[in-house]
């Protein structure tokens, strides 16, 4: 990541994208019709709750309220709006190689699936998300945001995950998560973790 602090916001390879602290991410479907604002709505505008000028000493505060990282989300989130989810670091950054893996005990917020096709909106609550859980993703600045749309729902599901390079590794994290499975950014596939995981575990 070109960032410092990458939080996590997950526009993958698109596809069946693998989130949930205790199972696969299913495969993502077109969001359900709903009530959808009208388009002549104002479209809503990111970082409303971003300070004038964060404390320098805030690391993830700064990072996450520079103009030029809003930007880069913006766009991303903007691309994402013709997929099915998205995986993005705090500059908007979208990876496209390694393997994305859970956190456990990261907030999760569920959304109407239209929002996903509303940048404006999009931004709005993505924003909104981050900065209500400043202090996990303070701790975890090396997180990405995932959204993906839960087909037996339509709704849009946001959590947070971790990129790991290193197979083995991300294999290792999400069996230690109770993971069903982990997503492979470049082949665009999950890898199941252990489909009889041991006792004890």
């Amino acid at each position: 990541m070109a960032t410092a602090v990458a939080v996590v916001l997950v526009a993958v390879t698109i596809g069946a994208l693998v989130w949930g602290g205790r199972g696969a991410r299913e495969p993502a479907a077109a969001p359900s019709p709903g009530p959808v604002p009208s388009a002549s709505e104002p479209s809503a505008e990111a970082g409303g709750g971003c300070p004038s000028r964060p404390e320098p000493t805030d690391e993830f505060l700064v990072a996450v309220c520079a103009e030029e990282n809003r930007q880069g989300r913006g766009r991303a989130l903007a691309a994402a709006a013709e997929d099915t989810g998205f995986s993005i670091g705090l500059d908007g950054a979208v990876p496209t190689e390694g393997y994305m893996v859970s956190f456990g005990d990261a907030p999760v917020v569920e959304l109407p699936g239209w929002v996903l096709g509303r940048t404006g909106e999009l931004r709005r609550r993505v924003e909104d998300y981050l900065l209500e859980n400043r202090s996990f993703f303070a701790e975890r600045t090396d997180a990405y945001l995932g959204g993906w749309v839960n087909p037996e729902t339509g709704r849009l599901v946001i959590e947070v995950s971790e990129r790991h390079l290193d197979r083995d590794a991300a294999v290792a994290a999400g069996a230690e998560r109770d993971q069903i499975a982990i997503y492979d950014l470049a082949e665009g596939a999950d890898i199941l973790v252990d489909p009889a995981p041991t006792p004890g575990r």
